[in-house]
Parts: C-alpha cells; sequence; structure tokens
C-alpha cells in the first residue's frame, strides 16, 4: 500500500474559509505550525497532505478526474438527459459538479502554497530527498492551476498563502497563467526522477507530460496567436518523455484499470501517474462508486443506480477490424454492431449481447450476465451454472436504475470490471497520465505543425498494435503525409484509446467542433419495437454530412432517427462553452470573476 494516502495528517493542516477565501488557504489560528514546513518530515508530511486532495469527487461519489468525459457528447451525465454540455441548463453557474471541481483544484493549489511557502527555501540546503518532495509541491500546483485555467480561463492565481485583504485579487489572463505553469514544471523537474521511487508520487515524466497536455491545450486555442509555438513545445515535451526510454505500453491494456493488473511490473510502466487508494477495508473514505447499474445487475439484488453511461457518439468512433470507419468497411453489420470491432470498443463499454462480470460478495464469487436492453429476463451465471433471472433494467419502475431506460443503452466497462469490489466500493487506482497520451500527444502536435515522419507514424502505430489494430498506413497509404488525414486518425486514436480518462472534454472544445458534435440530439440503442434485429443494411451512421464532420469522425443518425432511442433533444452549442462559468457563489462574493458571456 502506497503510504502517501496513508499518512496522518498533522496539526499543521490547512483550513478553508467561506466565501472568495473557500478555496484560498489561511492557517488554522489555534495552530501553532511556525517553521514546521521547513523541517524535512514537515515538507514531507505537508506534501502527502497535498496528494490526499487528488482524490476530490464531483457528484455521486466519481473521482473528478474521470467526471468529465460524461459532460462531453460521448456520454451522458446522471440519468437526466439535460445535464451535459449544450443540454439545457447543465453548463451554469448553479452546476454543482463544476463548483466541486473549482473549490477541489483550489484545495490542492492552497496546500501546495502553505508547503511552498512555509518551507522558506530551505530545500536547496536539505537532502535530495527534500529537493524532490518540494518540487512535487511546484507540479502538484501547477496541475491543478492548469485543471482551473483550461476550464475557467482567465483564474485567480494566488502562489503564496493569500491573506484577508487579498481575498479579490484579480483574475490572472489565461496565458500568463499558461507561462506560469510551464516555468514550475520546466524547473521543478530538474530535481525528479524518471521514475518514482514509491508508486503514486510525482516524477519527471509527470511534470514533462502535464507540460505537453497543457501546451496542446493553449496550442488548439491559440494563446497570445502563439499556437505554432505552443505545439512546438507540446511535442518537444513528449519527445523528452519518449526519449527517456523509461516508460511503455502495457500488453495488456485492461490491466490498466484493475486493481490487480495495474500492480504488474509491465503495467507500471505505462502508469506514469496514478491517483493512489488504499485497501484498507476499514477505511471507506477512500472508496468510491462508479454507479454503472449494467456492470452489476444480478437478478436486480444488486442492481445500483446508472448515472453515467457512454453514447452512440463515441460507440461510433471504433473502427472495425480492418481499420476502416464503420461507414467505410464491409465488416460492418448494423444488425450486429458488436461484431469484428476495434477490440477496444469492448474494453471501453457493454452493449446489448455482451457478456460481463459483477460481483456481489468483494470478489469471493464473479458471475457473469448477459446486457439485455428488450427482454423482461435474461441470462446469469448462479454458482457457475447459466439461469434466466428479472432484467430489471427492463422491468424496474424507478428510471434511476436502468441504464436502458434512463440512457442509451450501453454502461462503462473500463474500470468497472474490477472483481476485487463491488459496485460503490471500488479502490482501484485512477490513471491520471499513462505512456499512451504521451505518444499520442507527440503525434498530433507534430502533424498539426505538418512536421510529419516515421516517428510519428510509429507512435500512433504503437497504440494501435497493442489492440491488435493494423498500422494505419496499411489500411490507407495515402494518410501518410496528409495533414487532414493524419489529424483525423491521431483525433480517432485519442477517443478510443483514453475515453473516460478526463481527456475528452478538453479535446473536443479545444478541437473546436462542438458545433458539429451537438448539431443533433444523442442517440443509442434501437427502440424496442425495432431492436437490431430490424435495422436494414443501410442504417449506418452518415459521416459525410459535413466536410468537417467527416474529418473529426461526427456522425449523423438523421436518415434513421426514428428507429433508434434518442436523449437530449435539446442540445445546443454556445461558443461560450469553450469555457466554464464561474461559480455562483464565487461571483456573488468576487465580483471580478463575472463572466459576462453567462
Amino acid at each position: 500500500m502506497n503510504n502517501i494516502f496513508k499518512s496522518t495528517l498533522i496539526a499543521v493542516a490547512v483550513t478553508a474559509l467561506t466565501g472568495c477565501s473557500d478555496y484560498i488557504d489561511k492557517r488554522d489560528p489555534n495552530i501553532s505550525s511556525e517553521g514546521y514546513f521547513e523541517t524535512e518530515l514537515g515538507l514531507s508530511e505537508g506534501l502527502n497532505a497535498i496528494y490526499v486532495n487528488l482524490a476530490f469527487n464531483g457528484d455521486w461519489g466519481a473521482p473528478s478526474i474521470i467526471e468529465w468525459d460524461n459532460w462531453s457528447p460521448y456520454g451522458m451525465v446522471f440519468r437526466e438527459e439535460t445535464v451535459g454540455m449544450g443540454s439545457g441548463y447543465g453548463i451554469t453557474p448553479d452546476e454543482g459538479n463544476i463548483l466541486n471541481y473549482y473549490k477541489g483544484n483550489y484545495r490542492i493549489v492552497a496546500r501546495a502554497n502553505s508547503v511552498i511557502a512555509g518551507n522558506n527555501g530551505k530545500w536547496v540546503e536539505q537532502s535530495d530527498e527534500a529537493k524532490c518532495h518540494y518540487s512535487e509541491a511546484r507540479v502538484l500546483r501547477a496541475y491543478g492551476f492548469y485543471n482551473l485555467m483550461s476550464m475557467f480561463g482567465d483564474i485567480i492565481m494566488p502562489t503564496h498563502p493569500v491573506q484577508t485583504d487579498e481575498f479579490t485579487m484579480p483574475a490572472t489572463p489565461k496565458e500568463d497563467v499558461m507561462d506560469f505553469i510551464l516555468t514550475e514544471l520546466d524547473e521543478a523537474a530538474e530535481y525528479l526522477p524518471w521514475t518514482p521511487a514509491q508508486r503514486g508520487r510525482i516524477t519527471k515524466a509527470f511534470a514533462y507530460g502535464l507540460a505537453a497536455r497543457a501546451s496542446l491545450f493553449a496550442a488548439g486555442y491559440d494563446f497570445g496567436g502563439k499556437s505554432a509555438d505552443y505545439y512546438k513545445l507540446a511535442a518537444d515535451y513528449a519527445k523528452k518523455v519518449i526519449e527517456s526510454k523509461q516508460y511503455d505500453l502495457s500488453p495488456v491494456y485492461l490491466d490498466l484499470f484493475v486493481k490487480a493488473g495495474q500492480a504488474k511490473p509491465e503495467t507500471q510502466k505505462e502508469l506514469i501517474m496514478e491517483m493512489m487508494f488504499s485497501d484498507d477495508e476499514t477505511d471507506k473514505t477512500v472508496h468510491y462508486g462508479f454507479y454503472s447499474s449494467g456492470i452489476y445487475a444480478g437478478g436486480g439484488s444488486a442492481q445500483d443506480a446508472c448515472y453515467r453511461m457512454p453514447t452512440n457518439m463515441l460507440v461510433d468512433q471504433f473502427e472495425c477490424k480492418d481499420g476502416l470507419r464503420i461507414d467505410e468497411s464491409k465488416l460492418y453489420n448494423p444488425r450486429r454492431p458488436y461484431l469484428n470491432r476495434d477490440p477496444r470498443m469492448r474494453w471501453t463499454l457493454a452493449m446489448h449481447g455482451d457478456t460481463i462480470n459483477f460481483t456481489v460478495d468483494a470478489g469471493v464469487t464473479v458471475e457473469k450476465i448477459i446486457v439485455n436492453n428488450y427482454d423482461a429476463t435474461t441470462r446469469w451465471t448462479r454458482r457457475g451454472r447459466w439461469t434466466s433471472t428479472n432484467n430489471t433494467d427492463v422491468t424496474t419502475t424507478q428510471n434511476r436504475n436502468s441504464y436502458v431506460q434512463c440512457g442509451l443503452g450501453y454502461v462503462w466497462r473500463k474500470y468497472c470490471e474490477d472483481m476485487d469490489k463491488f459496485g460503490n466500493n471500488h479502490n482501484q487506482n485512477i490513471s491520471m497520465m499513462r505512456y499512451a497520451e504521451i505518444l499520442l500527444t507527440y503525434a498530433e502536435a507534430k502533424i498539426e505543425l505538418n512536421q510529419m515522419d516515421e516517428t510519428v507514424y510509429e507512435a500512433i502505430n504503437k497504440v494501435r498494435r497493442r489492440a491488435k489494430m493494423p498500422d494505419f498506413d496499411k489500411v490507407d497509404p495515402t494518410r501518410k503525409g496528409d495533414q487532414a488525414k493524419m489529424r483525423q486518425i491521431v483525433r480517432r486514436e485519442r477517443r478510443c484509446e483514453l475515453a473516460w480518462e478526463g481527456l475528452l472534454l478538453n479535446d473536443y472544445r479545444r478541437w473546436d467542433i462542438g458545433d458539429l458534435l451537438m448539431k443533433y440530439p444523442l442517440y443509442g440503442y434501437p427502440v424496442k419495437d425495432v431492436k437490431y434485429s430490424g435495422l436494414a443494411e443501410t442504417d449506418i451512421p452518415n459521416f459525410k454530412w459535413d466536410p468537417r464532420a467527416d474529418l473529426n469522425d461526427v456522425p449523423s443518425y438523421e436518415a434513421y432517427k426514428d428507429k433508434l432511442t434518442m436523449r437530449a433533444g435539446r442540445r445546443h452549442w454556445d461558443p461560450k462553452y469553450r469555457f466554464f462559468p464561474y461559480p455562483q457563489t464565487e461571483i456573488n462574493r468576487c465580483p471580478q470573476l463575472s463572466n459576462p458571456n453567462y
């Protein structure tokens, strides 16, 4: 067990006030901690307190790091079809998840500020371990600032413990925040190791990887009119990690998302940074829930509420095994869409006809159940023997419990089939960054610079080969050197490889394709009167309804929409959605944060 998350937070922990000070640190006046962070023990304990705050949750218990992909068109949030980007009221100053994300990241910043300022420069004359710990705190602060800047744009950026008279400090322009982030990461990386001495700690690879991620974001938004400069930075930072030769892809994709698999040495080679959770069964505060009912169904008795679900918009990103998009491949059959597909589709989500595992007794007994969107009963194993059971996803009168009635006929499989736990007691670690992202970031940045070479092609194909997918250039040799086609393939790879890992929301916003993704309602499985068997051979999504849609793999279902389940019929796109609104509670107390677009 990683002791970062077992350390007892001693009496120097920072606290939060109300109002604008909710997320800016202030020492508890009843605690005397003068000089504590100047000691190596104090620096270490203070750093542990920052790590603990990484695991803050959104609504309904899931870690916020992955929550946001369900706010993209590739997922649905909760059971209400009006929550999410462009769906009625979802992106507003009053939304609780926006407030939680704002608070959570400022708490990371606040604790980091207390440790960094409290050390008072003593780290310079202390041990190598102390230098490393001080640098970890700087990277964690930069991580918090990046999360805030990428969501809100201009942000309040305190770099020291703030006094009461500073609670109304002006917001810092996002370009200046970006400059600070890169400077911090560059300087901190000098004192960090390439691989961690202890699982879950910041490394040089994470510092450079975060710099690459942030640079890719700034390039997409053309901060300061310097898009090309940021793409170059993204490529250079990613290249540092690649050329270190310290990391590689795990041979087994699914090992990245289950507790036992994550501990394997070959899996650790890919996991650049993990959000760590405890194995201590008595400490329920370190567990979390994913609420995906289909994964945990078991004759109704084990069913849990389904709050997050994939959509057809994601499902149809996955190519057929021949490497062609489903509208171009002869292998695609609308009546059996789960056949002959990129294996990552089935590793990421489950749909009608799939067999999935579940447990109701923390892995003592592992059973199987067949996902069924239509029938009152379905097949499951009981004591290892197949039998029939009531399919409560179809028959329940409480739609909050059904991915069928409140969703689009799919459930997430990624992270949800860890058989060590049941339902809402997950404790496998969450990937904060893995090597596959580094490879795809490098490739995308070089493509945007129109500097394509064999290193770019190999980075993409390396990710595809792990999934047993053919090299993209063997499928279509004309892609090589064609910037538009290469842009398409690397974007498609990011969606298929990194879905539900907290990156897709920022991806489509920086690509500025929200108008395409929000053009139509969300669609899912065929309605009960049609079922998959009733679809025609020609009932295939149209990706060519717009040239930009074609190059960004944005499907339209309008030609056969009456045959499909529909949700979120009021979706629309507004350019202001490229950044989120500040929480209303903060606007009320800090008027300088007022965003006129909201």
